[in-house]
């Protein structure tokens, strides 16, 4: 549905309003029987002193304010009045209260003209319907009200006659839904999270209709495009809009698109904007199991990763061009809060390091004995090598004393207990930082969960690095966390939490632009982004990551 109001400044239409509704159907079956109307709630004076009444004779719904002359009012001007309801909140009065179920409103919609008034002095309100009311698949139906003022009825009364009139002599397009009759568009990428462009595709219902179609008035979502190219052929119209005001859009999302003829005539806003997208595949690489947290080797031929397949969560190795059947257990596992987890592989591809039981411990790559890397008591998580294969970065979290809370750590990948060398807190003025992911030997990112979560980086040389973190993603959305880099150094991968859920989104380091990767798999990313990491392969192509309970990889190579 799209709502248009006409508004005039001269007597005698300076009191009154109209408005129109085009309401259309989008679907391939016809709408039948149906009942549409508009709800007015006018408080005049203090919403308790309202009386409202149906004045049968110019099918007039009329609000008056207790002890003065003031009125209001509306009424139905492309359509016939099938039906009319006075009716206030419960308790307050009046015999027909707000209804309290749908069953309740189609009553209301469809009952017919039920207490002519007047009703009050109450907070009231009125609803006139027009039925039944057809529309075919694909089709319009405009409804014409319009809202009048006046400083007593009998002024109320002439205003009315004044927007009746008006009405009637409204040319015959402004009467019409509106022209558009199709609209598509196609976009990808983002320079912000409120930020996009599009290209969009406008149908107009002929020739003649796109010939008036003035790029200057065209407008989709909230903004208006500063520049619009158009190139015409028939009937249809394609122009780029930019900078929409909205959400990150993505595939599946409607938007509404409108705007003004060169005749004034107002097109496009009840054609919505369906979003279409080059879906990116995705892989599956599990089948059996829970299956977390998975890494990369090296050469780009194997995965890591935690699975509960043998009854215990632990560390497995998979050959991708064999598959499943080549998977082989490293570790011996545990219970939930004692598994395995967080397995990263190192950069000559021998060892795999991983957390258990609050520590960090490594294995060959191969299989044999684990070696021991920090102690128990300091709930450390998420080990990564540096890209030379000497240091390794973790979490580590701190019940007491200095720094309290859970911080990133680095120290030498032959562990604290084997060198005697304690870890270094390198990361230490958020609240809770987590998640660390290796760019160069002298630059570390990682997810602070304080307040907006996002992804930080540090130098973890710096002398002073707990200072010195720097924010990488927008202050824009929540819960961007689990960071990746990729093997140029150029991108940052993340996983990004909103209100339509968790998605896979590269960051050009350069640009600061964003493109959300849009999977052709429908998978939910919830749990990836609480517990699991994301990882780019050793060419840059795909993305290995784990989403209910199954290892995937998408291709990304045809995404720019």
């Amino acid at each position: 549905m799209v709502r248009e109001t006409f508004a005039f400044s001269a007597v005698p239409d300076d009191d009154y309003v109209m408005v129109k509704y085009t309401l259309t159907n989008l679907t391939a079956a016809p709408v039948t029987d149906l009942h549409i109307g508009e709800i007015l709630d006018v408080d005049v004076a203090s919403p308790g002193q309202n009386s409202v009444a149906f004045i049968a004779a110019g099918e007039l719904a009329q609000t008056t304010s207790l002890g003065t002359t003031v009125s209001h009012g509306h009424i139905l001007l492309s359509d016939p009045v099938t039906s009319y309801r006075g009716f206030c909140s419960a308790g307050g009065g009046c015999p027909n209260s707000d209804p309290a179920t749908l069953a309740g409103w189609f009553d209301f919609l469809s009952g017919g003209i039920v207490g002519l008034g007047p009703i009050g002095p109450s907070d009231s309100r009125e609803l006139l319907t027009t039925a039944p009311v057809d529309i075919p698949a694909g089709g319009s139906r405009v409804l014409f009200t319009a809202l009048v003022g006046g400083d007593d009825p009998a002024d109320l009364s002439v205003n009315v006659a004044a927007a009746r009139a008006k009405f009637a002599a409204l040319p015959q397009a402004a009467k019409d839904p509106v022209l558009a009759t199709g609209v598509e568009v196609s976009f990808r990428k983002f320079k912000a999270f409120s930020q996009g462009a599009a290209v969009a595709t406008l149908t107009f219902g002929s020739p003649a209709e796109a010939s008036l179609f003035d790029g200057r008035n065209v407008g989709c979502g909230e903004v208006s495009p500063r520049q619009t190219s158009v190139a015409r052929s028939k009937a249809t119209l394609k122009f780029n809009v930019t900078d929409f005001d909205t959400e990150r859009i993505r595939d599946g999302d409607r938007i509404a698109c409108g705007g003004k003829l060169t005749d004034g005539t107002l097109y496009g806003g009840t054609t919505i904007l369906t979003v279409k997208q080059k879906l990116m595949p995705v892989t599956r690489l599990t089948s059996i199991g829970q299956n977390l947290g998975p890494t990369w080797s090296p050469d780009g031929n194997s995965i890591a990763f935690v699975s509960d397949r043998a009854g215990l969560r632990s560390i497995w190795r998979m050959d991708l061009a064999a598959g499943e059947a080549s998977a082989v257990q490293l570790t011996a596992g545990g219970g939930f809060f004692s598994s395995e987890r967080n397995p990263d592989w190192s950069p000559d591809g021998s060892t795999i390091a991983f957390s258990r039981d609050g520590g960090i411990f490594t294995v060959p790559a191969a299989g044999g004995a684990e070696t021991q890397l920090t102690g128990t008591s300091g709930f450390d998580q998420d080990p990564r090598w540096s890209p030379d294969g000497s240091q390794i970065a973790f979490q580590r979290g701190q019940s007491v004393g200095f720094p309290f809370g859970n911080h990133i750590w680095t120290m030498s990948a032959a562990g604290e207990i084997a060198s005697g060398v304690p870890a270094v807190a390198i990361a230490t003025n958020g609240g809770l930082d987590i998640q660390p992911e290796w760019a160069t030997d002298r630059l570390l990112y990682f997810t602070r969960s304080a307040g907006d979560v996002g992804i930080f980086s540090v130098d973890p040389l710096d002398p002073e690095p707990g200072t010195a973190a720097l924010r990488v993603t927008p202050d824009e959305g929540t819960g961007n966390r689990h960071p990746a880099i990729s093997p140029d150094g150029n991108t940052l991968a993340f996983l990004s939490s909103s209100s339509a859920g968790v998605e896979i989104v590269l960051q050009d380091l350069g640009t600061g632009e964003h493109t959300i990767v849009p999977l052709d798999t429908p998978v939910s990313l919830f749990l990836a982004s609480t517990n699991q990491n994301i990882e780019f392969s050793p060419d840059g192509r795909q993305i290995l990551f784990a989403a209910s309970s199954h290892v995937y990889v998408v291709d990304i190579s045809k995404l720019k």
